[in-house]
């Protein structure tokens, strides 16, 4: 087998996967093994309840609602552009074709509305996509190097020659496809176990910060608890591959696919944010603290 990258529109690599599978599987193309998009998603929490049921893999549903969507709003733009060009002091046909517009734009807002999806699928591979052959072949076949560039949101080939095998393992190796979960921080702080507070970590929400220190609290059950994570789990890893940010003026926290599993078969833990800092609590064995940087 052999890879090759093929470049593609940014912010259009899913699109331009199943653009290039439909192609080649309309002309009959075996010798195609796959295409890698290398998407990974954030799946949004749509209240406070952390107990949610979720999913840790993309299926084809999923799949199909997000290009759903994303050909919804290419629609809307289309339409609202059309209509914008539409002077109001036009003539009583074109009155009557923008009233349509108007019409047509209401309809797939609500469409757009209704679609709303917990899932927020992206690529990690930002304006490329691969793919593999079933042979290894050194030099991508001309046959299939014309089809593929008359595919829409393909801009070309980034090589005619495969990529060394060396390459494509370590790519694989080092790639990080974790999905993550997104939840709004509880304000109130109730119910939270009373900490003693370091110094005051300044707010600053108007961008993203990382989440990059972890102290844990000390508990006198923590020692007994025989699901505490040990060296095997790296906890340490997750904690640093949170995010908390602002979004739609909520305080939003986003962690690790796995973080929020483990937590959540904790039963009952919950999130706050205390004088600057956002605490997850769990009923046993204490608070992991998580400080901001900055």
């Amino acid at each position: 087998m052999s890879f090759f990258a093929v470049q593609v529109k940014n912010g259009q690599e899913i699109e331009a996967k199943e653009m290039l599978k439909s192609v080649l599987e309309a002309m009959s193309s075996v010798g195609v093994k796959a295409i890698y998009a290398l998407e990974s998603f954030t799946h949004v929490l749509k209240d406070d309840s952390l107990c949610d049921e979720v999913s840790e893999y993309l299926d084809e549903c999923d799949v199909a609602q997000y290009l759903e969507r994303k050909r919804i709003k290419d629609n809307l733009s289309a339409l609202r552009a059309a209509h914008a060009e539409i002077s109001s002091d036009s003539s009583e046909e074109m009155e009557s074709l923008r009233l349509c517009y108007q019409k047509e734009i209401s309809r797939q807002s609500k469409n757009l509305k209704d679609l709303q999806l917990s899932k927020r699928i992206y690529s990690v591979m930002k304006g490329y996509i691969l793919l593999e052959l079933k042979e290894n072949f050194c030099e991508l076949p001309k046959e299939l190097w014309q089809l593929v560039k008359r595919v829409p949101k393909v801009c070309g080939i980034v090589s005619p020659y495969s990529i060394p095998k060396e390459e494509v393992e370590h790519f694989f190796d080092t790639i990080d496809l974790t999905p993550s979960i997104e939840m709004n921080v509880i304000q109130e702080e109730a119910n939270l176990p009373q900490v003693e507070e370091p110094e005051i970590i300044q707010e600053d929400l108007d961008c993203e910060k990382e989440i990059v220190n972890f102290k844990q609290a000390q508990n006198d059950g923590q020692e007994n608890d025989p699901e505490w994570p040990g060296e095997k789990l790296p906890i340490q890893k997750w904690i640093q591959a949170c995010h908390l940010f602002l979004h739609e003026k909520k305080k939003t926290l986003q962690m690790p696919f796995p973080l929020f599993t483990y937590l959540q078969k904790r039963k009952g833990f919950t999130c706050a944010f205390l004088t600057g800092k956002l605490s997850i609590h769990l009923p046993v064995p204490g608070v992991i603290r998580l400080e901001r940087s900055g």
